[in-house]
Parts: structure tokens; sequence; C-alpha cells
């Protein structure tokens, strides 16, 4: 080894003997060590390094994938949006929340597959992933496009193509979260050739249908609220099924302008929970705040969980719970809602639909 003074021989021996000399630094930043001491003629990887290595194959694969979905783009032009974007985004919430890693061990290889697999089904037969959506009730939509001739399956039932675009069957591919554990399967089979690809997309949904709430579940945190259920289409002729009419009083020139949510519409949040999503309509001003917060039976303080910006028509504000330590805090007492930003806002009206809880 090129400079390799007696001194950093030394050192080399001491930390072949330890896996950490120094407090808290494992291996000491060492990515080789010398295998003679094993009987091998040649270097030893530490874990340091195979996880270098993996990191650098799924490089590899992400690039690889990314650059044969823009190619793909590049043929069918713009009569069909094709992106990885979506399929990256999946497979990242299933590591990260936010910026922290949340996943253990068993599931950064259940990734790492999941990677494998959706490069192995696209190299082999050109089959490409390229959207999917929540229609935030737990339905999940997959759109794949396939080279003609090609037969896809999803979840063991055999696809039909919607329509043929430049050389490519447009397919659409449904999945219900209506198990305790679902997955998206899909096989592509190409030539007599099958190959497959699954993903996990979450557990059990829970729908709280907003016909169930009682109007003494709105309660006063600033301001008493008056809750009124009514029939959807008499808001807006396109909505069916009921609305949580809220009208919410002024606030006064000393407080903000807040309401508290109990009972129904908050079954099924805990530790089971991945997220929540409660579907409210507005039809005021555009970009109105609006903070959800919530008071843990073990907690006297409130959490921020939401801070959106409320637009004219529906809005579906998710609140998520991966890192919620629930042992601790207790399950949710009840929500806090805040209206605008400041004292002294004037009265308003929103209307509350069902909420929606996603299981892990």
């Amino acid at each position: 080894m090129r400079n390799m003074t007696a001194q950093n021989i030394t050192i080399l021996k001491i930390t072949i003997g330890s896996a950490s000399r120094f407090p808290r630094v494992n291996g000491d930043g060492w990515l080789l060590y010398p295998g003679a001491k094993y009987g091998i003629d040649g270097p030893l990887p530490s874990l340091r390094i195979e996880a270098i290595r993996d990191g650098l194959e799924e490089y590899e694969l992400l690039y690889a994938l990314k650059n044969n979905y823009k190619d793909l783009k590049t043929a069918l032009g713009e009569e069909v949006d094709v992106s990885i974007d979506k399929m990256f985004s999946l497979l990242r919430s299933s590591l990260y929340y936010g910026t922290r890693v949340t996943a253990k061990n068993d599931t950064f290889y259940e990734a790492r597959k999941v990677l494998f697999d959706l490069a192995k089904i696209n190299q082999n037969t050109l089959t490409s992933i390229v959207d999917y959506y929540d229609d935030s009730y737990g339905n999940y939509v997959f759109t794949i496009l396939a080279p003609t001739g090609t037969e896809i399956k999803a979840n063991n039932i055999t696809l039909s193509p919607e329509k043929n675009i430049g050389g490519y069957n447009k397919f659409t591919a449904e999945v219900k979260l209506d198990n305790d554990k679902n997955y998206f399967n899909l096989t592509a089979t190409k030539d007599g050739k099958s190959y497959d690809y699954s993903q996990y997309i979450g557990g059990k949904v829970l729908v709280n249908n907003v016909s169930n709430a009682s109007t003494s579940d709105f309660t006063k945190e600033t301001v008493t609220p008056t809750a009124t259920l009514i029939n959807a289409n008499t808001v807006d002729e396109s909505l069916t099924g009921k609305l949580m009419q809220v009208d919410v009083p002024q606030s006064n020139s000393n407080s903000e302008q807040a309401f508290r949510l109990k009972g129904s519409l908050l079954n099924g949040i805990g530790e089971a929970s991945s997220k929540v999503v409660f579907h409210l309509y507005y039809q005021g001003e555009d970009n109105l705040k609006c903070i959800f917060a919530a008071k843990y039976m073990n907690n006297p303080v409130y959490f921020d969980l939401a801070n959106v910006n409320l637009k004219k028509g529906m809005n579906n504000i998710e609140i998520t719970f991966e890192e919620k330590d629930w042992s601790i805090s207790g399950n949710i007492e009840y929500l806090s809602v805040y209206l605008g930003e400041g004292n002294g806002q004037p009265a308003r009206t929103i209307y509350l639909s069902d909420s929606v809880v996603y299981g892990k």
C-alpha cells in the first residue's frame, strides 16, 4: 500500500481487533480490512463498502429506468404522460418520512427487490408503469404501457387494452385497499416469457361516513360552531351523499377562529394507521389558511398535523402518522381546526365530508 508508514500499519492492526476503537465510530471509517488474519490473500470488505456498492447498483438501475422512460416519452409524444416519478415516489414512501429513514432492514430489502423487478420487467418486455393515483378513498389506479402483443395481468386478472398509442397498448389497473395487506402485482408476458413485479401499497382503509357523525362532535375552541347535516347536492350539484355544514362565527379581536372536532370522523386513527384524509368542501375565498391541530390523551400540548391553503371546491387534507409513537402520546382526544390567519376573523362556512383512515 502506497505511503503506508509504520504508524499507519499499527493503527490498521489495532482496528482489525476492534470494530469501534473510537466511541460511536464503527470501523473508524475503514472500508477494507487485510484478509491475512482470516487466511485470505487480499482485502476483506466492510459492511460500509457493501452498502456503498448496493447504493451504486441502485443508482445505476434508477438512472437506466429514468432514461428508458424518457425514450418512451420521446417516442410517444404528448398523447400520453410518461414519467417514472410517481413510481419512484411510491417506492420512496416505503423507506422515508420526509427526510427521515423510517424503514427497517427487511423493508430496505423488499424495496430493493421491487426496484430490481421494475427494472427487469421494463428491460425484458418494455412494459412501463407510467402513472398511478389514489382517489383519497383507498382506490389506487395504475396506468401501464406495453408493446402490442404483450399480455398484461394485474393481481391475476388479464387486462384489456384501452387504446393503442404508437405501437403501445395502454392499460388501467385498479387496486382497492380492502385487505389487511394490499399489493399491486403485475405480470407481463412477451414471446412466451413472463416477468413479475409486486409492490406493497398499504393496509386496509376505513371510511368514516359523515352521515354517522353527530352535530355535537363540533364544539367550541375559541368560537362555538353550528353543525347541520345536509344533502351535498344542495351545495354543489356535482356532489352526492351528505355534507356536514359547519357555520363558524366571527372571532373577536383577541382570538383566532377555531373549533374542535371529535367523534366518529376520528374512528380508526391510532397505532395501526399510516394516514387519514379529511374531505373538506369550501366556497369562500381562495387560499384560506386552515390548520388541523391535535390534542392527544396523554399530552396537554397541541400538535399541528396539517397546514394547508383551502381552494374553492373539495379539498383533500392528508395527515400522516408514520413516525408517531402512540404508546407515549395516547390516541387523539380531539382536533382543533383553525381558519384564517390572526385574530378577528369573519364568519365562515365550511363543509366536511367523509374521513378516510389508511392502515399501515
